[in-house]
């Protein structure tokens, strides 16, 4: 074989994703359309649920399959599908922004899960660990209304409150 077939049959990044299960659904349009793939997760099987943001899961294809590869499994027309640097093999932490601006559903799902946190923790019932507790409703619960009234927060937070609202992850 020529050098320039051997490097159209190389594997090359296409994408990265932070949670495994947003790859398998990415592999899944690449097997549909009968595109060669390879998935690199470290995840230890799934036993590693909370590190998954530290080891994120890369979709390799073929060289010549790039261009294919990357309109499938591109979110949106407008949004190009982040590809991994050269080093893509070493784990790295998301580049993304820490702070994210919330939808009205989130906004709502913050301000109920704050009044509710709020309300609780000064009724909470007598118990060796009473006053840990009344201090960690009362802080979830000013992070929660903080979240509703300046409508952004924190990649965590954030990220439970897609999760609690039902809205797509970002």
């Amino acid at each position: 074989m020529s050098k320039q077939t051997d490097r159209k049959l190389e594997h090359v990044p296409v994408a990265e994703f932070r949670y495994r299960h947003e790859a398998e659904l990415a592999a899944g349009f690449l097997a549909d359309a009968g595109i060669p793939f390879r998935l690199q997760a470290d995840d230890a099987g799934g036993a590693d649920l909370g590190l998954s943001l530290l080891r994120p899961s890369i979709l390799w294809v073929r060289a010549v399959d790039q261009e294919l590869a990357r309109d499938l499994i591109a979110p949106v027309e407008d949004e190009p599908v982040r590809a991994p640097a050269a080093s893509a093999v070493a784990p790295r932490r998301p580049s993304e922004p820490s702070v994210g601006s919330l939808s009205a559903r989130e906004r709502a799902v913050s301000g109920v899960s704050a009044l509710a946190l709020l309300v609780t923790a000064p009724n909470l019932p007598p118990s060796p660990l009473q006053t840990p507790l009344v201090v960690l409703c009362s802080v979830a619960g000013v992070a929660f209304l903080a979240a509703a009234a300046l409508g952004r927060a924190p990649g965590l937070l954030g990220g439970l409150l897609r999760m609690l609202s039902g809205s797509d992850p970002r």
